[in-house]
């Protein structure tokens, strides 16, 4: 009797402790939960490209800091001219020259919500995401502009024990101002894991607009100082405009840091696309195709 009533009392022992360890963990991890992830990444472009189309010819750095917490997050991006190609006597798009500053700064507040390949039958995590972007060009001479923007992504199709990964989304942006334009991009991202530390990959973009968001203004030669407006239109139907291509590779030098390195391409589908690429005005540095890459370092905690 002494000896069972003694194992019954080691077992409710046991059973005391394993149930407060239990809430510890549950507390741990609950309190974990509520930590915020960051991430940092400094990068250097050759072109500042946008959509297909060039921006800005000349190299650019850029900033980006993203922060996330139980879906919701803040995501800071900015682009920074390399060059003096924005001075106002060059460009008159900006008041004061804008080297070693920021071009533009992105704000971009968004809920990301994913549902589990388990209840998609083992399909593929499905994230939904919905953000609004404000975005910001300092000492411009045009407007700020305002969006909202929905997307939807398959984070992987392909075998969750293959060394290959396949991503596929689409999202939808409309903005608040300029107009009031649509556009719009489908992706298909195919990497490869080389090992625990190294991934390559291809991604290919696909994106289209409405009319008012193909609108152009074709410019002439500078008489008296001023530039000729030759034309000022909008196209008649929507358009898939450009498709890009871009080939990257990332290593992890460690868990929290990343380094990055990428070269694209990016075409004009529509024939109207490529005839602005080959006029001057807003499209005067644009090419058949459009070529420029880049190398990255992120910081993730």
């Amino acid at each position: 009797m002494k000896k069972l009533n003694f194992c019954l009392s080691f077992l409710a022992l046991f059973a005391l402790v394993g149930v407060a360890f239990a809430q510890e963990i549950e507390v741990a991890e609950e309190s974990s939960s509520w930590k915020p992830s960051l991430s940092l990444t400094l990068d250097w472009q050759s072109r500042y490209v946008s959509k297909g189309e060039i921006v800005n010819p000349d190299p650019i750095a850029c900033a980006d800091l993203f922060i996330e917490l139980k879906g919701l997050y803040v995501d800071i991006w900015a682009p920074f001219d390399m060059t003096d190609i924005n001075r106002p006597e060059r460009s008159g798009a900006y008041t004061n020259n804008r080297k070693y500053r920021a071009e533009e700064v992105d704000y971009v507040v968004g809920y990301s919500y994913t549902i589990g390949a388990d209840k998609l039958g083992d399909f593929s995590d499905l994230t939904i995401d919905f953000n609004y972007k404000y975005w910001q060009y300092p000492r411009a001479t045009f407007d700020d502009d305002q969006l909202i923007e929905l997307g939807v992504s398959l984070d992987n199709v392909l075998d969750p024990d293959s060394a290959f990964a396949l991503k596929l989304g689409t999202s939808i942006a409309y903005h608040l101002n300029k107009n009031y334009k649509w556009w719009g991009q489908f992706y298909a991202d195919l990497s490869y894991a080389i090992n625990d530390k190294i991934k390559v990959g291809v991604k290919n973009t696909w994106y289209w607009g409405d009319k008012r968001f193909n609108r152009y203004q074709v410019w002439g030669e500078f008489e008296d100082g001023e530039s000729v407006l030759l034309d000022d239109s909008e196209m008649n139907r929507d358009a898939i405009n450009t498709a890009e291509v871009r080939l990257y590779a990332a290593y992890d030098v460690t868990d929290n840091i990343s380094l990055g390195a990428f070269f694209a391409g990016a075409w004009a589908i529509d024939h109207e696309r490529r005839y602005l690429w080959k006029s001057n005005g807003d499209f005067e540095n644009n090419h058949q195709p459009n070529f420029w890459g880049g190398v990255s370092v992120s910081f993730n905690f």
